[in-house]
């Protein structure tokens, strides 16, 4: 696991072990812009078995999914479970075709925002406050 420099929020991305073009895209673009990130295999469409594909293979399904589409969602629950395994309550997990720009630098160095519960008309409803962080542009 990798240890995420103090103030910066754990990032991750998902990357297929052959695709090496896109770990070096991401790779130099984590090291432009100075942001610690630890690579997440993704699944692979031969791990997606037989019993998980049934739940989304019927065409009259509103929420069919092709084997290639559940991969990818196995992937990033595979994602999100490694972050808790951390000990980890949030995180930016990324695909490996995301273009990150200058921002991103100061979003994964800012606090972890707070939930708070506000009523809305007759339904209480969560919204996020962000953490007041010097640098940080909310």
């Amino acid at each position: 696991m990798t240890a995420f420099p103090a103030g910066q929020i754990p990032v991750y991305y998902i990357n297929l072990a052959p695709r090496t073009d896109r770990r070096q895209f991401m790779e130099e673009q984590f090291s432009r812009l100075g942001i610690v990130a630890e690579r997440i295999d993704a699944v692979t469409i031969a791990d997606v078995g037989e019993t998980r594909m049934a739940l989304h293979a019927d065409p009259r399904n509103p929420w069919a999914m092709t084997r290639v589409e559940v991969a990818c969602g196995m992937s990033h629950e595979k994602a999100w479970r490694h972050m808790l395994d951390a000990g980890r309550e949030f995180a930016l997990i990324l695909e490996d075709d995301a273009v990150l720009g200058d921002g991103v630098s100061a979003c994964a160095g800012c606090s972890p925002p707070t939930w708070e519960r506000r009523p809305t008309s007759s339904r209480p409803a969560w919204r996020v406050v962000p953490w007041p962080t010097p640098g940080c542009r909310a």
